[in-house]
């Protein structure tokens, strides 16, 4: 299977970069960062810390690649949900319509946004760059803005279902908001990785806001229905007639037909142990309040740990 893996990101290593003779872009929807981070992670293959950084760094500069490649094409979309190429033209929506560097707050589709500061993230620890570590630790102000002014209490973001996007500070409806259950998880992602480089509880605090809430709540106890919105407030007898409420669903449903949520509840359960605990060089956090069994490898033994918690 790492054999494959490695195959097909060769063969996007050799299409996208900076080279003359590749693309200059990078994807419409992020998440390649965080999957290149995790295989070098495996391989230690610089080219693929290099095509991460690359795709970081380039994402939102001008002359802007979605621009470039709209017009290569005739200026031909096929999204037209919010108006003509619409997704070209909301370039916040993409987290392109500026360099990372120069956002100043969560904006645009919330997926999206977790996807990419997750990526963002990891590289600046793995990079052992001190100044990729302070441009990632600067644009603290994306996860403060993120956590002081637009998440639920239950660990939702993205409070608007047009774009399945963030709002405006404090624009956290009950009834309307969208809150997608793969928003909550790449939440715990990007929360994950932040505990990994600066060991800062109010990561953990956020992490576990969120599994608790949003993810486990996006699962019914069969394993077999899900919510892909989770609002605070449901008023079942409203939502056949008031259109405001047409993504909101009264209860979990079997499937979609964009079945991202179900999978994605499952990644992150059969993962779990990656987030109760963050190994460091000089000591162990413990980050969710669980009952589980860990073996973590220390410099003179294994360090072992059962059962469930005190009550």
């Amino acid at each position: 299977m790492l054999e494959v893996v490695c195959r097909l990101t060769d063969h996007i290593d050799s299409v996208f970069g900076p080279d003359e003779s590749k693309l200059h872009g990078y994807p419409g929807h992020p998440e390649i960062e965080l999957a290149l981070m995790r295989l070098y992670e495996v391989t230690e293959e610089p080219r693929y810390l290099a095509l991460t950084n690359y795709f970081v760094e380039q994402r939102g500069a001008q002359p802007h690649y979605y621009d470039q490649e709209y017009e290569k094409r005739g200026q031909t979309s096929h999204w037209h949900t919010y108006g003509p190429a619409w997704m070209v033209k909301d370039k916040a929506y993409s987290q392109a319509h500026l360099p990372i560097a120069q956002q100043q707050t969560a904006i645009g589709h919330a997926v999206r946004f977790v996807y990419l500061m997750t990526g963002v993230a990891h590289l600046a620890r793995l990079s052992h760059d001190e100044s990729k570590r302070q441009d990632c630790l600067h644009q603290l102000r994306l996860w403060n803005n993120m956590a002081q002014r637009q998440l639920y209490i239950t660990g939702g973001i993205g409070s608007q279902s047009s774009g399945e996007a963030f709002s405006s500070d404090y624009d956290l409806p009950n009834d309307t908001v969208y809150a997608e259950s793969c928003a909550s998880i790449g939440l715990m992602m990007f929360a994950r990785r932040m505990l990994e480089m600066e060991g800062d509880s109010q990561y953990a605090d956020v992490m576990e806001r969120a599994l608790y809430n949003t993810v486990l709540g996006g699962m019914a106890l069969d394993g077999k229905h899900f919510f892909y919105v989770n609002p605070l407030e449901v008023h079942p007898k409203s939502l056949k007639f008031n259109h405001i409420y047409d993504h909101v669903k009264p209860i979990r449903q079997r499937w979609f037909g964009c079945a991202c949520c179900p999978p994605n509840i499952a990644r992150v359960l059969t993962s779990i142990g990656h987030y109760l605990y963050t190994p460091r060089e000089d000591a162990l956090y413990i980050n969710i309040y669980a009952g589980n069994s860990m073996e973590v490898p220390v410099e003179n033994g294994t360090l072992r740990s059962g059962g469930s918690p005190a009550g």
